[in-house]
């Protein structure tokens, strides 16, 4: 199990799906899988960061975890530059665990 609570397969997928959008510099998990008290049922949340990131590649990504993979969760996927509330941007900042960085990829 990874430090984001999810499991090796299950994090290689997410991360395969975030490697075909060439937008797409760095993703983040926050929030309770990033904090380790997520649930059952507890939804992933990434934050992805990028200067070509764009509505489009969040609806992309979001269709491809949520309609296509076989994953047991709902994913929120959001733009990192496109957040505008301080506390959403502090969390992430403070909690977020870097699942993928192109530089590395």
């Amino acid at each position: 199990m990874s430090a984001v609570q999810l499991s090796d397969k299950e994090l290689t997928q997410v991360i395969s799906a975030i490697r075909k959008l060439p937008q797409v510099e760095r993703a983040v998990i926050f929030g309770s899988r990033a904090k380790g008290t997520s649930k059952r049922g507890s939804d992933v949340d990434i934050a992805l960061f990028g200067d070509a990131v764009r509505r489009e590649t969040v609806v992309e990504l979001s269709n491809c975890l949520n309609e296509e993979t076989v994953l047991p969760y709902s994913f929120d996927i959001l733009d990192f530059a496109a957040i505008d509330n301080p506390d959403l941007i502090r969390h992430i900042e403070r909690v977020g665990v870097l699942i993928y960085s192109k530089s590395d990829a």
